[in-house]
């Protein structure tokens, strides 16, 4: 009797830690698995992250922001100087080409800027004292765009700086590589300026030659 007692006692403690281990078992295993599936997210949130950064449009905005921010550090306080980039645009394709007839036409060409855009700024920039319209003899509503001498001469300033800045970029990349990176950004704004060309042309919310 004290056998049989004793056997099923044994059976009992044996079956319960049995469950327990099973138990500790089966909760390790299911920690495990939520491990891997958390760990699979933030891989793929990283994953994306890279990726995202890679995005060409991300690094040129990266790129844009930089110069920007170095622009503004390096430029002296209190200096008069022009407020949007697109002045500071239009002030150096004025400045080289100041030795040719410049109107509003080559500017809004030039910038890809509507009529109304470039009469705005140009008007912008002729109250500030940047630059100066001079009508033609020969066609008083055909205005040629100049540089004011105060504008000139400090422009003359900045080139020197974008000089300064543009082998800064270019520093450690050698004539080929250079060459090769100026062809390859030739080549992507190109395609952009395809695809602005085809948006412009949609009609009725689809692309030209569309469906």
């Amino acid at each position: 009797m004290l056998t049989i007692l004793v056997s099923r006692l044994t059976l009992f403690f044996v079956q319960k830690h049995s469950r327990t281990f099973s138990f500790q078992k089966m909760y390790r295993i299911k920690y495990k698995n939520n491990l891997r599936k958390e760990e699979k997210k933030l891989n793929l949130k990283r994953k994306e992250k890279m990726e995202q950064e890679r995005r060409l449009g991300f690094i040129l905005r990266m790129i844009h922001n930089n110069i920007k921010n170095i622009i503004r550090k390096s430029s002296p306080e209190g200096e008069k100087g022009p407020g949007t980039q697109l002045q500071r645009g239009i002030l150096g394709y004025l400045y080289h080409h100041r030795e040719q007839p410049v109107y509003q036409r080559d500017i809004e060409k030039e910038f890809r800027i509507s009529r109304a855009t470039a009469t705005n700024t140009l008007q912008v920039m002729e109250r500030n004292g940047f630059i100066v319209r001079k009508a033609l003899d020969k066609d008083a509503r055909l205005k040629r765009i100049q540089m004011t001498e105060e504008a000139l001469q400090n422009h003359g300033q900045i080139e020197a700086h974008i000089d300064m800045m543009n082998r800064r970029m270019l520093q450690g990349l050698t004539r080929q590589e250079t060459d090769e990176l100026y062809r390859l950004l030739d080549v992507v704004m190109k395609n952009l300026e395809e695809l602005d060309g085809e948006l412009g042309d949609r009609t009725d919310g689809q692309l030209a030659g569309g469906p």
